[in-house]
C-alpha cells in the first residue's frame, strides 16, 4: 500500500506526481500505475493496490531498470519532437507545413556504404514514427512522407481544439499551441514536455467524451 506521501507512475499523464492519480481512468483493474519505490523491481502482475488517496487500482508488471530508463527517454523524445510539431503546425494553421527531420533531430541521415547514398539515421525513423503516431491518433493529417520529410502536415480540428484550450491547470490565458510556440522559440524542452502531456491528455478525454466514458 503506498504511503501518504509516495508517488504514483500515472500512465496516461506519465508524471511521477499526477494530480488526479486517484481519478485517472487508467487507473483501473484493467491498468494501474506503480509507486515509484518499486520502480527497481518487478511488480506482480494483477495485484491489486491502493494509492494515497484510497482509490483502488492494479499494478503493471515492470521490465527492468536499463528498459524501463529507455522507454522513458523515448517517450522525452517523442514529447520534445511533439511539442515543435505542435508549436509549428499551430503557429502557421491553416496552411500545410513541409517537416524535414534534419529540423528535428541531431542527425537525420547517414551514409550507406552498400547505395553509396544517404539514407535516415535512426534519429530520423524515429521521428517519422512520431509524426505516424500523432497522424494514426487523429491530431494531424499528412500527405507524403519520403524518409527525409514529411509534406502538407496541417492540424486536424482534434489537434486545433487541443491546442487552442486554456487548462485551468496552467496559469494565465494563452493557450497550449502559444505556449509550446513561445516555449520552442526560447528552446524550453522541460516546459514543452509537461505541455505536451497536458495536451495529450486533454485530447484523451476528449475521445472519452465523444464515446460517452467519463474521463
Amino acid at each position: 500500500m503506498l504511503g501518504p506521501k509516495a508517488s504514483a507512475l500515472c500512465i496516461r499523464h506519465r508524471s511521477e506526481q499526477c494530480r488526479s492519480v486517484s481519478t485517472c481512468w487508467l487507473n483501473s483493474p484493467q491498468n494501474g500505475g506503480i509507486s515509484r519505490s518499486e520502480a527497481g523491481s518487478l511488480a506482480i502482475e494483477g495485484r491489486k493496490d491502493r494509492d494515497s488517496d484510497g482509490a483502488a487500482f492494479t499494478r503493471l508488471p515492470l521490465i527492468n531498470n536499463g528498459e524501463d530508463r529507455m522507454a522513458l527517454s523515448n517517450i522525452e523524445r517523442f514529447d520534445e519532437i511533439t511539442g515543435e510539431v505542435f508549436a509549428k503546425l499551430y503557429l502557421n494553421f491553416p496552411v500545410p507545413c513541409l517537416l524535414r527531420a534534419a529540423d528535428y533531430v541531431a542527425s537525420s541521415t547517414v551514409f550507406n556504404e552498400h547505395l553509396g547514398a544517404d539514407v535516415p539515421s535512426k534519429e530520423a525513423e524515429f521521428f517519422f514514427a512520431c509524426i505516424r503516431w500523432l497522424e494514426g491518433a487523429g491530431y494531424i493529417t499528412a500527405k507524403a512522407e519520403n524518409g527525409f520529410y514529411v509534406a502538407e502536415v496541417v492540424l486536424t480540428s482534434k489537434g486545433l481544439e487541443v491546442l487552442r484550450a486554456m487548462p485551468s491547470s496552467l496559469q494565465g490565458k494563452a493557450s497550449i499551441g502559444e505556449r509550446l510556440g513561445d516555449t520552442a522559440a526560447k528552446g524550453g524542452k522541460e516546459i514543452a514536455r509537461m505541455l505536451v502531456s497536458e495536451a495529450l491528455a486533454l485530447g484523451t478525454r476528449i475521445v472519452g467524451q465523444q464515446v460517452g466514458l467519463v474521463v
